[in-house]
């Protein structure tokens, strides 16, 4: 990454468009579409309208699953996004209409759109095959695949049978638009190969696990990849290659980083499942048969071994967070990054694991029997684990943190973390000189496990921090990995200063928050 950012306060710079009009025409409203395309709405398939109308209209899209989109619009020229379907889902041919009425609940103008549906055909296939110790490995694929429907496709997994042997994995996400073509990789951990031609078969699956693109070929089993080498010691001299994906590391070092205290979000993405299943398997070669705390400890010394560097020489303070992929790939990395890298494996191992924030420091929680070392348990029946130090042992603790009672633990277990951000927020002047807010939220759940429902609100807040005008839209359910867009309208407060606030509350909890730098009214 160019940027480096520092997680903390999330501030956000608010943008203020007057765009209404309000007056009421003689006449019946006349509306007339001014430009309309398909296109993707960073992940969710969507049809952009830009219309004209000469009056207050509520603009509604239905299609084969039903009711899409409805929201209000005041005379003048507007840009309209309707989504199509759900986040990554790939949309189903058929009918879409759009429809407009005015504020008497007439139809005023309608249109209707048949679509064919997303149709996929794969041209070529790159398989990364690897020889490890056991034999040749398929450990990745890279899909050319073009779209020669008129709706775009969200492929979400590749599933790879080579020679009868069956391995899936996460793709890396594009989404595929029409008339276009996409690279689609994905990691995968197929192993032991014979070296000769074998009958191959690739699919790409959607959200929905609906197959959206197959091809069948012969290729040859031969060594593709680069390795990376690692030595360190524990208990002897220590030596292990693990392949090289230059796609995953690419795509993890490009990705923005999350504005959140909660690491856990950095194991818990999917892409690179395969790849640490792979590391986790050489490394158990490697060790053999070792007891509950040596293989803990084998791990940490892996971990610990790798070159520390601070994220910002002049800034220690200033955290950029890495995918383990990219811990691995630079071959360098801070206490957070040796953090994720050792919770990501011991997870995979089965451990009870968790990351542990302190003071200007992270380390691992390894929950134990109370009598399986000879230390005392640091936070939450978790034994510490170091992970920026040599043969620093699971339990014991540098002396700097003995006693610190300011730690967090957050659980490499199943769980929803949510996360929101605004998409649009547009301040709008009614006739009689009122004002109010329309805004678009994003909320994302970054984290493992699903969640039933939430709250997402808004409201404006005095400077003696009483609610105005609050408002506040239930989601019923959001899987991990997947997003989901409100609409929030809000009145703005006359005769107060305040600032917009919109906040996501589970449980009556309030998890995360984002406010305005500018004030209202």
């Amino acid at each position: 990454m160019s940027i480096k950012q520092c997680v903390g306060v999330t501030v956000i710079f608010f943008f203020f468009i007057s765009l209404f009009s309000g007056c009421t025409l003689l006449g019946s409203t006349e509306v007339r579409i001014v430009s309309q395309s398909i296109y993707d709405d960073a992940g969710f398939p969507s049809l952009s309208v830009r219309f004209n109308t000469t009056g207050k209209i509520t603009l509604k899209l239905t299609g084969p699953l039903g009711s899409l989109f409805q929201e209000e619009f005041f005379s003048g020229v507007h840009d309209a996004v309707l989504h199509l379907d759900a986040y990554w889902k790939t949309p189903r041919g058929g009918v879409y209409t759009l429809r407009a009425l005015d504020r008497n609940n007439n139809l005023v103008f309608e249109n209707q759109m048949t679509f064919t549906g997303p149709d996929l055909s794969i041209a070529e296939v790159e398989y990364f095959w690897w020889d490890s110790e056991q034999g040749t490995d398929l450990v990745g694929v890279e899909v050319l695949v073009v779209n020669n429907g008129d709706l775009p496709a969200y492929p979400f997994r590749v599933v790879v049978d080579v020679a009868s042997e069956i391995g899936s994995g996460v793709v890396i996400p594009r989404v595929v638009l029409p008339l276009e073509g996409e690279r689609i990789a994905a990691c995968l951990n197929i192993a032991a190969i014979s070296k000769n031609m074998v009958d191959t078969v690739v699919t790409l699956q959607d959200l929905d696990e609906s197959e959206i693109g197959r091809i069948t070929e012969q290729v040859a089993v031969v060594d593709s990849v680069d390795e990376l080498t690692f030595s360190w010691r524990y208990l002897g001299a220590r030596s292990i290659q693990i392949p090289e994906l230059p796609f995953l590391y690419f795509y993890y070092r490009d990705r923005e980083r999350f504005l959140s205290d909660d690491y856990a979000v950095y194991v818990f993405d999917q892409a690179d499942d395969a790849y640490i299943e792979v590391l986790a398997k050489v490394l158990s070669e490697d060790m053999g048969t070792m007891d509950t705390i040596d293989t803990v400890n084998y791990i940490a010394s892996f971990t610990q071994d790798i070159t520390y560097a601070s994220d910002d020489d002049l800034d220690p303070s200033c955290e950029y967070p890495k995918f383990p992929v990219e811990t691995l790939v630079d071959g360098r990395g801070d206490c957070e990054d040796k953090a994720i890298l050792t919770v990501s494996l011991l997870a995979y191992l089965g451990y009870e694991v968790a990351l542990l924030r302190l003071p200007n420091h992270m380390a691992v929680g390894v929950h134990l029997p109370s009598d399986a070392t000879g230390f005392d348990y640091f936070l939450d029946e978790y034994y510490f684990l170091e992970t920026t130090r040599n043969r620093w042992v699971v339990g014991k603790v540098p002396d700097e943190y003995v006693g610190v009672t300011n730690a967090t633990a957050y659980p490499i277990t199943s769980r929803p973390v949510l996360l929101h951000t605004w998409r649009d927020a547009t301040r709008f002047t009614t006739s009689d000189g009122e004002d109010y807010i329309r805004m678009r939220i994003r909320v994302e759940n970054i984290g493992s496990g699903p969640i039933q429902n939430f709250v997402v609100q808004g409201e404006f807040m005095t400077v003696d921090n009483m609610s105005r005008n609050p408002r506040n839209v239930v989601v019923y359910g959001l899987e991990p990995g997947l997003q989901v867009e409100v609409g929030l309208e809000m009145d703005v407060p006359v005769g107060v200063t305040t600032v917009l606030k919109t906040q996501v509350v589970v449980d009556g909890r309030v998890v995360q928050e984002k406010e305005s730098t500018s004030t209202f009214p």
